[in-house]
């Protein structure tokens, strides 16, 4: 398993949660601030820039969500930003569950994804996170993979993965 692939998709899903100011896999939106991202989002990126990627991008406010996030292309963490940046990650855990249509969505998709070449591609959590097998993970840019399920997918935006 290539440790910067999970890295970065554990990266991406830590700040959207910091960003959101909760600890949750799937936090709720929140009204942001549309000048400047929280100062924890602040933090983490500072830290990937002084531990081995100076040129790590800044983080995106996305008006639909009213949230700060990561640009979906990034560069992969180092092993020593990794480290040195863990202590500003929040904790992931799983968040509040989903209205029964979204997860339902969810749940197609899935099915989907194991129709297009994924045997193994798990059901969503209740929250509709998905816990991926690292051999997922790994296979390549999962944004671009899953395109062929894309309709399936509530709105349309690319689902919360987690390594199982």
């Amino acid at each position: 398993m290539r440790v910067s692939r999970w890295a970065g998709l554990a990266v991406g899903l830590a700040v959207a949660a910091a960003a959101a100011g909760c600890g949750g896999g799937h936090p709720a939106p929140a009204a942001g601030n549309a000048q400047q991202p929280d100062v924890s989002t602040q933090q983490l990126i500072q830290c990937f820039r002084q531990h081995g990627v100076p040129n790590y991008p800044d983080a995106q406010f996305d008006p639909n969500d009213g949230r700060w996030h990561l640009p979906d292309h990034r560069p992969d963490l180092p092993p020593s930003a990794q480290q040195a940046c863990a202590p500003l990650l929040p904790q992931i855990t799983e968040g509040p569950r989903l209205p029964d249509t979204q997860f339902q969505q969810l749940v197609r998709f899935a099915t989907c994804m194991r129709q297009h070449g994924f045997p193994d591609w798990p059901d969503p959590g209740v929250d509709g996170v998905f816990a991926l097998p690292g051999r997922i993970i790994d296979s390549g840019n999962l944004k671009d993979r899953t395109q062929v399920c894309a309709a399936d997918l509530p709105d349309g935006r690319f689902p919360q993965v987690r390594h199982a």
